[in-house]
């Protein structure tokens, strides 16, 4: 298997390169790269995964404690594990405990999306989670989280933003 993809991507890789080359953009395509392999090498608090949750924004600030330890506890579990994070548990599915905040095995069951595996490998941990989310106090549950678009001025700066890159791109 392996062995294919070096058959099929060398060759895509070299005429890639060469296009990228010719037009004078190798060099920023591998500033751009190493860029993104610096970002995922950053450490990160475990406290601070949940941020990274897609519609996060959309929780209450119990929901978010909820989801700040679930997303926490998956980081750490697929670390020590060496997995993908969507192998422990999947990233919608803690949208949905942190929503539903089920409180015995019967009620994580009837969530929509839970895998079997997940509950089976998972389940007392989960409740557990959502039972020391739940004991915490009121003062120290994180602040309902504010989506970039919903900033004043946002929209504004976004599309005179976009018009620069746009002008940019074409004397380019």
């Amino acid at each position: 298997y392996a062995a294919k993809d070096v058959i099929y991507l060398e060759p895509i890789y070299q005429n890639l390169k060469l296009r990228l080359e010719q037009a004078g953009t190798y060099d920023h395509v591998l500033q751009e790269g190493a860029l993104a392999v610096a970002k995922r090498q950053q450490e990160k608090p475990l406290d601070e995964f949940y941020l990274d949750v897609k519609n996060a924004w959309r929780l209450q600030p119990r929901e978010l404690e909820v989801l700040r330890q679930l997303a926490a506890w998956r980081q750490s579990e697929a670390q020590r594990r060496d997995l993908a994070v969507n192998f422990v548990v999947k990233e919608m599915n803690m949208f949905t405990i942190a929503k539903a905040q089920p409180q015995d095995m019967n009620q994580l069951r009837k969530l929509s999306g839970m895998l079997p595996q997940e509950i089976r490998h998972h389940g007392n941990t989960i409740l557990a989670i959502v039972s020391d989310a739940l004991a915490v106090d009121e003062q120290k549950l994180p602040k309902k989280l504010v989506r970039l678009v919903d900033f004043n001025g946002y929209k504004h700066v976004y599309k005179q933003l976009r018009d620069q890159i746009e002008l940019a791109a074409v004397e380019f």
